[in-house]
């Protein structure tokens, strides 16, 4: 399994890396330059891709884990490199609906941190959208957000659920 996700990782990183234009990294900067002259359109997202299959199974594995071994032991699991909530790019977070991070392997800064209040780069509400979608059934949304172990903000796409009315788990993959 964690073989599939970097395969799939490193395919991704390419052909991101060939189909996409390049963001910037510098904070505040908004969104990815326009490529002037170019009649390319926004890439179309095909949520029924193997990719976006297997972050599902994932956020559904990880909704039955926190709900059968408790919160202490799942949000340590989570934060876990090692664990099989980790492969690559691909991982596991949890927020409660106050806004307060509680897992985000990726991202371990803002771990403890509310986060209700916080937008993407693209200036989109990334904690409303996702509390929204976990609260009304779980789906996806797409976000902005720094790929691990590096600098690079990123468009990822996500999927979120519900876990007890009180917090929601989600993944998500980058694009």
């Amino acid at each position: 399994m964690a073989v599939r996700y970097i395969v799939l990782f490193v395919l991704t990183s390419f052909l991101c890396a060939c189909d996409m234009p390049e963001q910037s990294n510098r904070p505040g900067s908004g969104n990815a330059p326009e490529v002037k002259g170019s009649s390319r359109r926004p890439r179309q997202i095909d949520y029924n891709n193997p990719e976006h299959e297997d972050v599902i199974a994932l956020v559904k594995r990880a909704r039955s884990y926190y709900t059968r071994n408790g919160d202490i032991k799942a949000l340590d699991d989570f934060m876990d490199p090692s664990s099989q909530f980790v492969a690559g790019n691909t991982y596991v977070f949890v927020y409660d609906y106050a806004g307060k991070c509680l897992a985000e392997w990726g991202n371990p800064s803002v771990v403890g941190k509310d986060m209700s209040g916080w937008s993407d780069m693209n200036n989109n509400p990334m904690f409303a959208q996702a509390s929204d979608k976990a609260r009304n059934g779980g789906g996806w949304y797409s976000t902005t957000w720094r790929a691990p172990n590096s600098t690079n903000i990123r468009p990822k796409d996500c999927y979120v659920i519900d876990v007890d009315g009180k917090v929601f788990v989600g993944s998500g993959v980058y694009r």
